[in-house]
């Protein structure tokens, strides 16, 4: 046997009889029952009228309002997911399941746009307006630190906040930094190259798939490429040896509080 399920766009009030084709082989079966219809019926489609809120940062209490939305028996228990997370109905703890309303507990999820699909077997999918389809998922950055470094990049930055969007790509100046590692608390980040002589004062972007690209932090916490402490080597002595030659090193700004390594290629 193979089951077929088919979405048919309604508008309110109104309801959609279909015929029930059955094929085998290419060739059409005949029908044991009287009708082969099947009714779209507007009163049997879960419709949802409100949900708040629409963006949240962490985890969330939400509220769905409208009719045939909730069950809970046997067969018949109703799923609230935001894209592949379930927002719980737990009953016995503040949460609400009733034809009219519901209140689901969301866990923290990481920032995105997050769509909403409410699902109850017996009846089908719900109805959801636009304006209510997508849930957004802030984040909020708390530190980053340092907030200067080489203008020829290299310097290692640690970003910290809460509920950090996953497989980040992160920005200064339009230049791709290197994500050594993230989680929704903490990213750690290598800055590239900047590519300039002087003095130069960048943001940090964060963007996703879904994400569009997002300052990092307020207009205050900008991250300065600067000269001063940025290492330029002006000569080596001796250019030439064999293994175990010392080579002095000079140059500006080529101290530093760990021992640098110098490596020839």
């Amino acid at each position: 046997k193979q089951w077929y399920q088919r979405r048919v766009a309604i508008t309110a009030g109104e309801d959609i009889k279909k015929n029930v084709t059955l094929t085998q082989d290419g060739a059409a079966m005949d029908c044991a029952v009287k009708k082969c219809e099947y009714l779209f019926k507007t009163t049997k489609t879960p419709n949802l009228t409100d949900a708040t809120p629409l963006s949240i940062s962490g985890s969330a209490t939400v509220t769905l309002t409208g009719t045939n939305l909730c069950s809970t028996s046997s067969g018949d228990k109703t799923v609230v997911t935001y894209g592949t997370h379930e927002c719980v109905i737990n009953t016995g703890d503040g949460g609400v399941c009733s034809s009219t309303k519901i209140v689901c507990k969301l866990p923290q999820i990481s920032a995105d746009k997050y769509r909403l699909k409410i699902a109850r077997p017996v009846f089908g999918l719900a109805f959801i307006p636009d304006k209510l389809k997508f849930l957004s998922v802030g984040f909020n950055v708390t530190d980053i630190q340092p907030l200067v470094g080489s203008i020829y990049g290299g310097t290692t930055v640690t970003i910290s906040g809460t509920n950090l969007p996953a497989n980040p790509k992160i920005t200064t100046g339009g230049k791709r930094n290197t994500v050594v590692s993230a989680n929704t608390s903490q990213y750690v980040v290598v800055t590239p190259n900047r590519g300039v002589t002087k003095d130069e004062i960048d943001y940090f972007r964060v963007e996703t798939e879904d994400l569009a690209p997002t300052q990092m932090g307020g207009s205050s916490v900008r991250y300065t490429y600067t000269v001063d402490i940025s290492p330029k080597i002006a000569s080596f002595t001796p250019a030439t040896g064999s293994k175990g030659t010392a080579v002095t090193i000079t140059g500006t700004a080529l101290k530093k509080k760990k021992v640098p390594t110098a490596t020839l290629r």
